[in-house]
């Protein structure tokens, strides 16, 4: 209640010595030990005294009151030895940075190459946006590569530069945890889930281009992954994770004038799922093997690659 760096009266107080979680039994306490000591008492409404050293500081009660602040301390030291609770481990980095830049240059050339009007071998000029685009009654009609192949189509430069810009930055935290190639195969997964359960949702005639629904998706398991991760730090704020994910999908998913806006919340909530699979069953198994890995990675390369054979073989 009230303290005192005077040391004169102090006849009939009695200074605290309580045995901490150490095992100490010292009479002299921290500045953070005297801190949450005084708390203690305060919020019991006994009053203490403050008794000043050169090596730390005393606590003094009441004589009457000695026993009872004695058992609320040691209640207290009790009860919160093991807060804060210890933080979760260190993430490491598991590949590189270079692995995404590489993939964001080849998904660049590709956005040249279709705005370009070039004959190939074998394939000519196709008119990739028509064959490519998430459309959603093409989609409905079993031509389930559109989710993949409308992910690395862009509208323009400054979609395909927003895109990029915060693909990386998703990638890169996801990668730390999760290495390379897990990433970017959950990269795919979420934005294949949000494009195909969008696309069954739409219009017949809606149609889409973007890895913004891969994006959002990867956004969806960085959030469900952290609300596994830092559950126990964060007690019973263990939903901020979430929340905060959802105010930057407002934030940078609801703008625009042609922003998919369904897309983006169906590639976030798919990717929430395959975050709290990850997270929540397989955690034991995460990060992956350095070998699974670079397959995982293979299989990431592979499958747009495929998806697009399938939907050039659609040219008459």
């Amino acid at each position: 209640m009230t303290s005192t760096e005077n040391p004169e009266n102090l006849t009939g107080w009695c200074p605290l010595r309580v045995k901490t979680q150490g095992g100490t039994s010292n009479n002299l306490l921290t500045r953070e030990q005297f801190k949450r000591w005084s708390l203690v008492l305060e919020a019991m409404q006994i009053p203490y005294r403050r008794e000043n050293g050169w090596r730390g500081s005393a606590l003094l009660v009441r004589e009457e009151d000695f026993e009872r602040a004695i058992k609320q301390l040691e209640t207290y030291e009790r009860e919160n030895q093991h807060w804060p609770p210890s933080p979760p481990p260190v993430t490491t980095s598991h590949g590189t940075l270079l692995v995404t830049l590489s993939v964001i240059f080849v998904l660049a050339s590709f956005h040249n190459l279709t705005q370009a009007q070039v004959n190939l071998p074998v394939i000519g000029n196709p008119d990739w946006y028509t064959l490519g685009s998430v459309h959603a009654g093409k989609l409905r009609q079993g031509e389930l590569w559109r989710a993949i192949t409308g992910l690395t189509l862009h509208s323009d430069l400054q979609h395909l530069a927003g895109n990029s810009i915060i693909t990386l930055l998703f990638i890169e935290q996801l990668r730390k945890r999760y290495g390379s190639g897990a990433a970017w195969l959950l990269f795919l997964l979420s934005g294949f889930a949000g494009n195909s359960v969008n696309g069954l949702l739409q219009p017949w005639h809606h149609q889409a281009v973007g890895a913004s629904t891969a994006v959002f998706g990867l956004l969806g398991v960085i959030a469900a992954d952290s609300l596994i991760r830092y559950r126990t730090a964060l007690m019973s704020r263990w939903l901020v994770p979430l929340a905060a994910a959802l105010a930057l999908l407002g934030f940078l998913g609801t703008a625009g004038e042609h922003t998919d806006l369904g897309a983006h919340l169906w590639g976030f909530a798919c990717g929430v799922l395959l975050g709290l699979v990850c997270a929540g069953l397989w955690r034991e198994r995460l990060p992956p093997s350095p070998l699974t890995n670079r397959l995982l990675s293979v299989i990431s390369a592979v499958t747009p690659l495929v998806a697009w054979l399938l939907a050039l073989s659609q040219q008459v």
